[in-house]
């Protein structure tokens, strides 16, 4: 659902930027366990006219007011389902000014198109997609975070059950929300009314977060000219360079399993060991063991998969 809608904006004559908003709109509706308006995000944009590469960094800043303390508890560590069910675990949502900073320098459509899809499927129906089905219907102690009040608001249905894969939900609260967003744009997210229900979430309840209005209000991007970073003698139909963000959970740790993964041995699995071999050739300074990789080897697979199909 969400790659329909990026290629109905790239069918429009669309940039990929559009495509991006597009897609992230649909993702914070079938995906919210993972995905969301409310969360952080990095974008890597090449022009290929230019070659300029520049990576827009959103991710989640933290409060102003918070302190080195904040989830400690007598001295100690404070257990992580407390504190991630607090308002304390909430950043500053980068996403959204991310996003719009982005279409802004790199669009072709209007930013008002480009919700069209989020808001029908929310206001008409989706279809469950099975790792929402799956998650919103584990247990308490499994995934909390499916179990608190606003989860239970949304997903419970007068007799108790859940919806699973397959079904149709709807979400109009979110039709509503991608409307607005889309006619006001970031302003109603960051300083409108969006940002006075997001404050007063966080603040609500017996363990409240320390998130206020200025913090979005003043929600700064870093905009950074990025540095190749990872790629060795790649050899995929042509030379290739990635570049990336510094975070760890970005570009730079696909980089290092691709380098890891170049220089390890993958017993039983020939096939895919010629294929890292194919992609990045390692320094010897960025030369590591085995064990490593087997540690990173799981995600890689999944990479694997998206880059080269099942």
């Amino acid at each position: 659902m969400a790659a329909e809608a990026g290629m109905a904006v790239l069918r429009r004559g669309g940039s990929a930027v559009d495509a991006a908003v597009a897609v992230q709109a649909v993702l914070g509706l079938v995906e919210p366990q993972s995905s969301g308006l409310g969360g952080g995000a990095f974008m890597v944009h090449y022009d290929a006219e230019t070659g300029a590469i520049t990576v827009y960094d959103g991710r989640e800043t933290a409060p102003a007011s918070v302190t080195p303390e904040l989830f400690m508890r007598d001295g100690r560590p404070e257990d992580f389902r407390s504190a991630v069910l607090s308002g304390r675990s909430v950043g500053t949502p980068g996403a959204v000014a991310m996003l719009a900073m982005a279409q802004a320098d790199h669009g072709r459509l209007a930013w008002s198109g480009l919700f069209n899809d989020a808001e029908r499927l929310a206001r008409d129906g989706f279809v469950v997609p099975p790792r929402l089905g799956t998650f919103i219907n584990m247990s308490a102690e499994t995934a909390p975070q499916s179990h608190t009040a606003w989860a239970d608001a949304y997903f419970e249905r007068p007799d108790g059950t859940r919806p699973r894969a397959g079904d149709v939900l709807t979400n109009r609260a979110y039709a509503e929300t991608v409307r607005r967003l889309a006619a006001e744009g970031p302003d109603y997210f960051y300083r409108g009314g969006l940002a006075r229900q997001i404050v007063a979430a966080v603040q609500d309840g017996n363990d409240p977060g320390g998130l206020t209005l200025a913090d979005l209000a003043d929600k700064h991007l870093v905009l950074i000219d990025s540095t190749g970073m990872g790629q060795r003698d790649a050899r995929v139909d042509a030379q290739t360079q990635m570049y990336a963000h510094n975070a760890a959970n970005g570009g730079r740790s696909i980089s290092r399993i691709l380098v890891l993964a170049a220089n390890t041995a993958f017993n039983g699995f020939p096939v895919l060991g010629s294929i890292l071999g194919g992609i990045a050739t390692p320094t010897e300074s960025e030369s590591v063991g085995a064990v490593g990789a087997i540690v990173l080897g799981y995600r890689f697979v999944i990479f694997l998969v998206t880059l080269y199909g099942t």
